[in-house]
């Protein structure tokens, strides 16, 4: 297997990590779209709905949409911190480039699934404080 065809192996993972996000967002996007359609939910008629709470939208909307960034970018992350493994380089140097570029890339991810992480655990420790 030459190097071209090993470094379209990650890059497909990559490919298939993003669509699936992408399918996840926007199922969310249409379960909250229609629950706001169908309750009619605006700041008026907010109070007159006793049992849909902000913990149970908490529990229920943002919860697992938060998991699945936090997962997506650290997948995302490791996949770009992975793919010097399926390059074999003709140099030396070509290969130290590719390690610099992947890990260069992988920082915005990798400190976005830790943002994220941080600001979930916060976001849960508010709501119970």
């Amino acid at each position: 297997m030459t190097s071209a065809e090993r470094i379209g192996i990650p890059i497909v993972l990559l490919s298939g990590l993003w669509g699936v996000f992408e399918v996840i967002l926007k199922a969310f996007e249409l379960l909250n779209k229609s629950r706001d359609l169908f309750l009619k939910i605006t700041p008026e008629t907010q109070a007159t709905f006793g049992k849909l709470t902000p913990k149970l939208i908490f529990w229920n909307d943002w919860l697992p949409l938060w998991v699945a960034t936090v997962a997506f970018l650290g997948l995302f992350a490791l996949v770009m911190i992975k793919i010097p493994n399926f390059v074999s380089p003709d140099t030396p140097i070509i290969q130290k480039n590719v390690k610099s570029i992947c890990y260069t890339a992988s920082t915005l991810p990798a400190f976005g699934c830790l943002g994220f992480f941080i600001g979930g655990i916060s976001d849960i420790v508010a709501l119970y404080s």
